[in-house]
């Protein structure tokens, strides 16, 4: 499910009343949102500050960047230390 941004040069997002919002109406559903993805075009595969921040959105994070031709994807699982790939 796609959520409405808000973009600027420094990248976008996504108000937190909507993401309150969805998150209870899921939770009311008995759905949970199993990871929320973003792109890093610069290359980056590692949760940026702002990444750590938002990981109250999802139990984890998908990263994609590009990788020469290719797309590189790395998982992370949101924990108590907040940067564990897998």
């Amino acid at each position: 499910m796609a959520l409405p941004t808000t973009a600027s040069a420094m990248g976008f997002a996504v108000h937190p009343r909507l993401w309150v919002e969805t998150l209870t109406i899921l939770e009311h559903r008995g759905i949970e949102i199993w990871a929320t993805y973003h792109s890093h075009p610069g290359g980056r595969l590692r949760p940026s500050r702002r990444d750590h921040a938002l990981h109250w959105t999802s139990k984890r994070l998908l990263l994609l960047a590009p990788s020469g031709p290719h797309v590189a994807i790395a998982q992370y699982e949101w924990t108590a230390s907040s940067d564990n790939r897998s």
